[in-house]
């Protein structure tokens, strides 16, 4: 059978300091000019070297031997790429064959340059072989030796097989890739639900995520947190608890059954815990979430983050590269699927955050492996994806010619293969999440209604008073009772209408003997609270001062249930009197002879505005 060759140099530019800051679309790259490709046969001779002059530019060596005798070797023009991208630019192409099949020996390819190549400027050929109807076949990149002078390009090419000449630009690729801005998203239905008190997050053109907060236009009671990739990277965002609903913008329109796979499987892929998966969303560059929330979901305070790692950054880096090659969201998605299924194993995955120089270059160097990989494994890619999806996803993926998408993309993996350009991209990332956590949160601070801060101070409520504070207002008071036991703990707990604790004490009671006196308050504003220990009744006061309600007077560790300050053991209410004030009537034994036959006397005691004497 026939096998054709068709040979792509391409060119890859490592980026200087000043580059990083200059538009994708300049136009400042050296321009490699080829003479056309000469059509021709030529015979192999079988004990010398064969020369054959491709293009004025363009030569190839054929060691003695590497054939056998009588072989020919024939050239013929080859279409360009139409496929290449704004990274990678075609230069000239070949169509090589060997009459006896596939060299025994490498052959050298060498290209001379009219102009010397720029310092940091790198020369690949890059062979594929031809494409199946619906499938993907594997490319082949190899990288250039440049000599001294840097006007001579040599490559060694150990076999033929179905090429195409290409060329790279990675000043491209990289202001590309770290210049990526994205806008803020809109959230016109406003206010937000006055349930959501406050929502915290880095407000910047050049913060990672772009937020905005409001309510969803269809019930206004649920909150709704939009967020924007800002990153020319991956992100992998993680809400605080499972949402109402959420909605990632880049399946928008697309068939809900194959993205909710894709993007299952995709969160599996990057590592996401099982027990956070429902609530994780990956946002490629540019793209955003919006995420709804109810007011019983969430607690009082909770954070949404964003997080990202090496596979984050080749999602992205490959996103962008693919962006305008594959139109289509849901087939990208696929896509990098299979990538990371099929090659992202060779990139060290690790967390960004506070990446040392040499940990920087590993990644760097995966990122290259992983490049290589994708290049060559373009069958394995669609093999990948086919196993992670249903049949029924796998079908719809097909009949959008996935594999033929795949098929066409290797040259885009060209920019990866420089460790200069990577080692940009992931320095980027790293000094992007070195921001501080910050900037990767957004901060979620509900309104603390009464009732939350009750139970969270007590652990249950069992009985409440709502109240009037001379200086706060309105204020809830409430009862936690003890347990059936003369160890019994109980809890009062006051908080003002923004649920504040005002105050939060532990009293000894025997079972359920913690009440209300009836009513609750007196024309003093003092609460009156009755309680039993196990023996005798007692009565507690609250008295308010200008932040809250005075301390009872019990100490720290101490018997929580004698008198003291604001607490009367061996006490009742009485009242309230005329006067609308309570009394508080205390008791005395002097047990004599003995407690069961002692004499009890009883006394009044009356408010003096500080204390009840």
């Amino acid at each position: 059978m026939r096998r054709f060759a068709v040979v792509l140099i391409a060119v890859a530019l490592s980026v200087s300091a000043c580059s990083l800051f200059s538009s994708p679309d300049d136009d400042t790259s050296p321009r490699l000019e080829s003479g056309p490709v000469t059509e021709q046969t030529v015979d192999v001779a079988p004990d010398t070297t064969t020369e054959v002059a491709v293009s004025d530019n363009w030569a190839i060596s054929i060691p003695p031997g590497a054939a056998t005798p009588g072989s020919s070797f024939t050239v013929r023009p080859a279409e360009q790429s139409t496929a290449a991208g704004k990274s990678v630019t075609p230069v000239a192409g070949a169509d090589l064959t060997l009459s006896s099949g596939q060299p025994v020996a490498p052959l050298t390819f060498r290209y001379e340059l009219d102009e010397p190549l720029p310092e940091g400027t790198d020369l690949y050929l890059v062979g594929k072989e031809a494409d199946a109807p619906g499938s993907a076949a594997p490319a082949t990149p190899i990288a250039a030796a440049i000599d001294g002078d840097r006007r001579v390009a040599t490559a060694q090419v150990p076999h033929l097989s179905t090429w195409e000449w290409l060329a790279v630009e990675a000043n491209h690729f990289v202001t590309s890739t770290l210049g990526l801005r994205g806008g803020a998203p809109q959230c016109p239905t406003q206010p937000r639900p006055g349930w959501l008190d406050e929502a915290v997050f880095l407000d910047s053109k050049e913060a990672p995520m772009r937020v905005c907060t409001g309510a969803d236009p269809a019930d206004k009671n649920i909150a709704v947190v939009k967020i924007r990739n800002n990153r020319g990277i991956a992100m992998i965002v993680t809400a605080p608890v499972t949402p109402r609903w959420a909605h990632l913008d880049v399946f928008a329109g697309q068939p809900t059954n194959v993205a909710a796979e894709i993007e299952s499987a995709t969160i599996s892929m990057l590592g996401v815990p099982t027990s956070v998966r429902s609530r994780t969303w990956v946002l490629p560059p540019g793209g955003g979430v919006d995420i709804g929330f109810t007011a019983s979901s969430l607690p009082v305070i909770s954070k949404i983050t964003a997080t990202a790692t090496v596979s984050t950054v080749l999602y992205g880096v490959l996103w962008t590269q693919l962006g305008d090659l594959v139109d289509d969201p849901l087939t990208l998605s696929a896509m990098e699927l299979g990538f990371m299924a099929a090659c992202f194993g060779q990139a060290v995955d690790s967390g960004l955050a506070g990446m040392s120089d040499s940990q920087v270059r590993a990644a760097a160097t995966s990122m290259t492996a992983v490049g290589m990989c994708l290049a060559q494994k373009a069958p394995d890619v669609v093999g990948e994806i086919a196993g992670h999806l249903s049949e029924q996803a796998f079908e719809q993926m097909q009949n959008r010619k996935i594999a033929e998408k795949v098929g066409r993309t290797y040259a885009r993996y060209l920019p990866l293969l420089n460790t200069v350009t990577t080692g940009l991209v992931v320095a980027d990332a790293v000094a992007s999440v070195n921001l501080g956590a910050g900037a990767w949160e957004i901060s979620l601070f509900k309104k603390i209604d009464p009732e939350y801060s009750l139970n969270a101070a007590c652990g249950r409520i069992d009985d409440r008073r709502t109240v009037d504070h001379p200086s706060l207002g309105t204020v809830t008071i409430g009862l936690r009772r003890g347990e059936n036991s003369l160890a019994g703990e109980g809890c009062i707990v006051a908080v003002d209408s923004k649920g504040k604790r005002l105050l939060v004490q532990t009293v000894s009671v025997y079972g359920n003997a913690l009440d209300f006196a009836d009513p609750a308050t007196d024309t003093t504003e003092n609460v009156f609270i009755t309680y039993n220990p196990g023996r005798y009744d007692g009565v507690i006061t609250l008295v308010p001062t200008a932040t809250g309600y005075a301390d009872i007077g019990w100490e720290k560790g101490g018997l929580a249930y004698q008198s003291t300050t604001h607490a009367y053991y061996f006490a009742e209410v009485v009242g309230p009197g005329s006067d609308g004030r309570y009394a508080i009537k205390t008791f005395d034994n002097n047990c004599e002879p003995d407690c069961a036959g002692g004499t009890v006397t009883t006394k009044i005691l009356r408010w003096n505005g500080q204390r009840y004497v």
